[in-house]
């Protein structure tokens, strides 16, 4: 049972670099012997010149955090690392790691965040990645900067244990019933926060002291008191609908009963791989609606539905209540609560002249007239 809709993922990137660079990085100047990963950091190693590396999707985001462990060691005065607003040689800002001439010191950080909120730039810095600390705000007129990582100085490598980027610090659900209560709870069960919902702003969970992401789910206490009967994994900038839904669940052809959640994709298999049949025309897939709630859904149906902007849902999809009479919905009538129906879903084989669509994709909108 879920009590929220996902609609909006908040995630962006992570990496520990325990694998190569990803082609989202870009290097200036493109100097590998200067970046590297050995299996379990990022290094960028000091020289001449300073070494940029920038992540590209970053340019156009205009709302985001990005949260940097690392470990760098100055020296010496000159010696700077950090992360970079970049527009040209003469024109950016950073947030900064140094040796400090005046104190004789190395003024650096475990952690490091940036977030920008469109042309407004804060720097935070951390011991452990969950309580933050100021650094300072500031305005930067470029539009579209690079924005990324940088060491400048002779000696000293910057290391980079860890980078996630993300759309903000919050989680948000949209519409739930004003003057009710959504409580954020960890992955033991254990409050961790609670909000008043109110009916003109979305409620805002704020994982920024949490460690991000964060594993946990939500209760709801409103008439009756309802929470997701399993843990997700929580990005800041995840978007969620509350909506009191039903469950659907599959059987693959290797006879495992699966839970489907909403707005995830699932892999049905291939369809020329079931046992015994050789090539078949088509594939029946027995599929169950459960109704987890102490209320009554009415008038419930099954309607093939796009998905990826194509029109395989016509073309390829059809649903039955019974197993032969096969159409583009199938109404299941009422679900009682605690209750389940059954229907059956078939995907028929392109054939030759349609031989071009390697996969079929399409969604399945499950529609209540009703619940009470």
């Amino acid at each position: 049972m879920a009590i929220v809709t996902k609609l909006k993922s908040g995630f962006i990137y992570q990496s520990d670099f325990s694998s190569s660079l990803g082609d989202q990085w870009e290097a200036s100047p493109n100097v590998p012997s200067r970046y590297y990963t050995d299996g379990t950091r990022l290094h960028l190693e000091g020289g001449g010149t300073p070494l940029y590396l920038f992540f590209n999707q970053l340019t156009e985001e205009k709302r985001f955090v990005m949260d940097v462990k690392n470990t760098y060691n100055p020296t010496q005065a000159g010696e700077i690392g950090g992360i970079v607003i970049y527009s040209d040689a003469n024109n950016f800002i950073a947030l900064e790691e140094y040796f400090d001439v005046d104190k004789g010191i190395a003024n650096t950080y475990p952690w490091l965040r940036l977030v920008r909120d469109y042309n407004v730039y804060t720097g935070y810095w951390s011991k452990d990645g969950k309580t933050w600390q100021l650094v300072g705000t500031q305005n930067f007129g470029e539009v579209s900067p690079k924005i990324g990582l940088f060491v400048d100085g002779s000696t000293e490598h910057l290391l980079v244990d860890y980078v996630r980027i993300f759309r903000s610090v919050n989680v948000y659900i949209e519409n739930p019933p004003a003057g009710t209560k959504l409580k954020l709870l960890d992955e033991d069960g254990n409050e961790v926060t609670e909000k008043t919902n109110s009916a003109h702003y979305p409620t805002a969970f704020d994982l920024s002291l949490l460690g991000i992401p964060v594993t946990g789910k939500f209760k709801w206490e409103g008439n009756s008191i309802l929470q997701d009967e399993s843990n997700r994994e929580l990005w800041g900038g995840d978007e969620f609908r509350f909506q009191l839904s039903l469950d659907l669940y599959y059987t693959d052809k290797d006879g495992v009963y699966k839970r489907v959640d909403a707005n995830e994709e699932e892999f049905l298999g291939y369809l020329n791989s079931v046992a015994g049949s050789g090539t078949t025309e088509f594939r029946d897939i027995a599929m169950t609606v459960k109704n987890p709630h102490s209320a009554i859904f009415n008038s419930v149906s099954i309607e093939p539905s796009m998905h990826k902007d194509t029109d395989h849902y016509n073309q390829f999809v059809s649903v039955s209540v019974d197993g032969s009479n096969f159409s583009n919905i199938a109404a299941l009538g009422s679900i009682p609560a605690l209750g389940e129906k059954s229907f059956y879903l078939r995907v028929r084989r392109a054939t030759e002249l349609e031989s071009a669509v390697p996969e079929f994709y399409f969604g399945l909108n499950i529609v209540s007239g009703s619940v009470g």
